[in-house]
C-alpha cells in the first residue's frame, strides 16, 4: 500500500489529546473510529503546520510531547513572504499562470509595477500579518 498524504494545518489547535492519536497513528500506523473499538490500518505520511514555535519550553500546552517525539520529524522554519522579498516575482508568476485556464489567457510577464505594488503591500493587513 503507497503511503497517503496528511497535511493539518495549524496542528497546535488542535487539542493536546487529538494531537497524542495523530501521533499513534503515525507511529503504529494504526487508528480507531469514533465510537469504535476495531483498530484499522493506515500508511500516512504527515506535514504539519503551525505559526508557532513548536520548542516544549516556550508553549508548553500547545504541542503534545509524544507528537514532537515523532521519529524521522524535521521542523523547518519558513519565515513569513514579507522577509522573503526576491520570492514575490516567481510566486506572483506562479499562481498567476495556475489562474489563466487557456495558455492564449497568459501573460508573458509581470510589470515592474505590478511586481513593485505586490512587494508594497505585503505584510499589511489585509494578508494577515
Amino acid at each position: 500500500m503507497r503511503p497517503g498524504t496528511l497535511l493539518l494545518h495549524e496542528i497546535g489547535a488542535l487539542p493536546l489529546p487529538l494531537q497524542l492519536k495523530v501521533a499513534r497513528l503515525v507511529q503504529t500506523g494504526t487508528f480507531e473510529r469514533i465510537g469504535g473499538e476495531q483498530k484499522h490500518r493506515a500508511n500516512v505520511r504527515l506535514i504539519a503546520t503551525s505559526s508557532k514555535c513548536p520548542d516544549p519550553a516556550a508553549a508548553p500546552h500547545l504541542f503534545d510531547p509524544a507528537l514532537l517525539a515523532l521519529p524521522h520529524l524535521a521542523l523547518l522554519r519558513l519565515p513569513p513572504l514579507r522577509d522573503r522579498k526576491p520570492d514575490i516575482r516567481p510566486l506572483a508568476k506562479h499562481f498567476l499562470k495556475q489562474a489563466c485556464s487557456e495558455p492564449w489567457q497568459r501573460p508573458r510577464s509581470l510589470s515592474a509595477k505590478a511586481i513593485a505594488l505586490l512587494e508594497g503591500i505585503i505584510g499589511r493587513e489585509i494578508f494577515g500579518s
